[in-house]
């Protein structure tokens, strides 16, 4: 079994969609090194993202916090949050094509 939150089920998703459209050595550490880099640069997105939501719910509930300035904060990760979410399932709606598309428009 295992625990996720959504960003990182997404980002599973993206994975997996990588690796089922251009090739499965993705999801092992193979394949292109951009779309690696690509892979790498969401993950580091999602933990900087997540790092970041623990420590204002760290901040939250510290008895000196200031509750409005906290609360913009959340607010505003919750709209980065939907970004993100965005961007991956956006990422994961684009069109791959075939491999038979890819020569035939080197061919041309």
């Amino acid at each position: 079994m295992q625990v996720r939150t959504r960003l990182q089920h997404l980002w599973a998703q993206l994975s997996e969609w990588l690796s089922d459209g251009i090739d499965p050595a993705i999801k092992y550490g193979g394949g292109e090194p951009d779309v690696q880099e690509q892979l790498s640069e969401f993950s580091r997105l999602v933990e900087s993202f997540e790092d970041l939501e623990l420590r204002v719910a760290r901040l939250y509930r510290a008895p000196e916090a200031d509750r409005v300035t906290v609360e913009g904060m959340k607010g505003k990760l919750k709209d980065a949050k939907r970004e993100l979410r965005g961007l991956l399932n956006e990422t994961m709606a684009l069109d791959l094509g075939t491999e038979e598309e890819d020569e035939d428009a080197l061919s041309d």
